[in-house]
């Protein structure tokens, strides 16, 4: 590339707002040289937000920039088409899951990236969290002895939340691309191949529980005359699933089951039991990781310092807080170094998701059968 600074341009004013922009910003010889939404407000409020001196509203645009990196954080219905121009152009790419509506489409930008030698990348910045890794290690140093059984469900009430951010758990339309299987469930499943090694055999089922959902419409002066203004309350229908059940098995024969939903009250958020020969793993849905020998009491297993964030939050978060709340900024901060690095031309981590990992959980996704929940 013949220079440090690795130039960057991002499509998308939404999540990339909330969470990629703020951790480029924070990320050292990285400068973001244009953002692209499509509507150009949008985009110029971006830019003035983070001192970025271009805004668009075309992409084609932006990929004619030459960034040596461009970002796609956008509704999944737009990925593949944007990412192929990307790709084609010779750009690297950051894609927000998924890769396309099929394997097929995964597969061909996938390909294409390879052939053109291309660093690729998705959004599944879980791989970076402290407790993970430390998890990732025990294993492959012998903690739990031969693998046997993996259980791990997150089971939430988003969906059912009127004020829920609508990039996820809003979308009410299964097609295209909507719900909880081709989102946010990828996270789940590419933990278990990053945490265990990869997946063999796996079927599973998914399903739509809540059938109208709550969305908040617009202000409006009150009827009684007063100068206050309220939101109107109002459902629309919903087809995108919002319940998945999977279960499968590792190659090496160790069964998986991994549950999940965001459409129940009162949800007992994340949880993870691992089984083996030698020992047991359990995280909590506190976030706190407990360990135990063969036949012996399970104890707290403190993360030690050295798995800490480059980019550490400013007071301790919970492993759910930097993945899916306030502390992402932080946790995205960390992968987006490492993949700088990887972009200069340097060897990184080890860490970061492929399109290779896309391709395969699109592969896993395409075995879930759609049903309708009576």
């Amino acid at each position: 590339m013949g220079r440090t600074t690795v130039e960057v341009g991002v499509v998308g004013t939404g999540w990339a707002a909330e969470v990629l922009l703020p951790a480029l910003r924070d990320t050292p010889d990285v400068e973001v040289v244009a953002v692209c939404s499509a509507r150009l407000e949008r985009a110029e409020q971006a830019a003035e937000r983070f001192g970025i001196g271009i805004a668009l509203d075309d992409v084609g645009e932006l990929i004619g920039l030459a960034p040596d990196l461009v970002c796609i954080a956008t509704p999944p219905a737009t990925h593949h088409e944007m990412a192929l121009a990307a790709v084609e152009a010779g750009r690297n790419v950051f894609l927000t899951k998924p890769l396309g509506a099929t394997t097929a489409e995964a597969r061909k930008l996938r390909d294409l990236a390879h052939e053109r030698g291309l660093t690729t990348a998705i959004d599944l910045g879980g791989r970076y969290l402290p407790v993970f890794r430390y998890i990732r290690d025990l294993v492959a140093q012998g903690h739990l002895g031969e693998l046997r059984l993996v259980s791990c469900t997150r089971y939430a009430g988003a969906s059912l939340t009127p004020g829920t951010v609508v990039h996820y758990a809003n979308w009410a339309s299964r097609e295209p691309h909507g719900g909880l299987l081709r989102t946010s469930f990828h996270h789940l499943v590419d933990r278990m191949r990053f945490l265990f090694g990869e997946i063999d055999t796996v079927s599973g089922v998914a399903t739509t529980l809540v059938k109208e959902k709550p969305v908040l419409g617009e202000e409006h002066t009150s009827t009684y005359g007063l100068d206050e203004t309220a939101r109107i309350l109002r459902t629309e229908p919903v087809d995108a699933d919002d319940a998945v059940l999977l279960q499968g098995s590792f190659v090496g024969g160790a069964l998986l089951s991994i549950g999940s939903t965001w459409a129940v009250p009162n949800g007992s958020g994340e949880r993870m039991e691992v089984y083996g020969s030698a020992g047991a793993l359990v995280l909590d849905n506190a976030g706190v990781l407990h360990g135990a020998l063969a036949g012996g009491p399970l104890e707290v297993l403190a993360v030690p310092d050295t798995y800490a964030l480059a980019t550490p939050p400013p007071e301790p978060m919970t492993p759910a807080e930097l993945l899916y709340g306030r502390g992402r900024r932080h946790l995205y901060g960390t992968y987006m170094r490492d993949l700088a690095d990887i972009v200069r031309g340097g060897e990184g981590t080890g860490l970061h998701p492929t399109f290779d990992d896309g391709v395969r959980l699109a592969e896993i996704q395409e075995t879930v059968t759609k049903i309708d929940a009576r």
